[in-house]
């Protein structure tokens, strides 16, 4: 943040909680935006519930500053050590959601799960609204992408991925 202060003269937590108050979103929120990279955890439950998973997020990407502070932070937030394991341990286990290429759109990733549950482009189309050719297209876009040439070596090469 002290980066961002330098460049911009402000940082993000205080933009997102202006902009929050002028959305008039509830003060619990707007404390857990302004407060979520304090040193002590904040007053309200709300932000303190914030403070305590960036906290966490930070320690898990080897913030040094993050490691040293989360276990007397969880504590501070009511979480005993065994709860903190807990989370910690569950937060790293691997998603059931299919990894994601990173090339790939959003809308093309979904195209090419829709089809390897044997949708043809059509049935595609109709689930998206939009045209068959604008599903071609993003097929197009995948295939460069796959550097494959053709849906079912795309199939393939997702279902051997785990992207599908």
């Amino acid at each position: 943040m002290s980066e961002e202060r330098a460049v911009f003269g402000t940082d993000h937590a205080r933009v997102g909680t202006w902009i929050a108050k002028r959305w008039s979103l509830p003060e619990d929120l707007c404390q857990a935006m302004e407060h979520h990279h304090d040193q002590e955890p904040p007053e309200s439950a709300v932000a303190r519930a914030v403070w305590l998973a960036d906290l966490v997020v930070r320690a898990q990407q080897g913030e040094a500053d993050a490691i040293s502070r989360l276990p007397a932070g969880a504590e501070a937030c009511g979480l005993p050590s065994e709860g903190l394991e807990s989370l910690l341990t569950a937060s790293s286990v691997e998603s059931e959601e299919p990894q994601r290429p990173s090339g790939l759109t959003d809308r093309e990733l979904q195209v090419l799960r829709m089809l390897a549950t044997g949708a043809a482009a059509k049935q595609v189309a109709l689930q998206l609204g939009c045209s068959v050719s604008t599903v071609h297209n993003h097929l197009h876009h995948v295939y460069r992408k796959l550097n494959v040439t053709g849906q079912a070596q795309a199939l393939l090469l997702a279902r051997e991925m785990g992207w599908v």
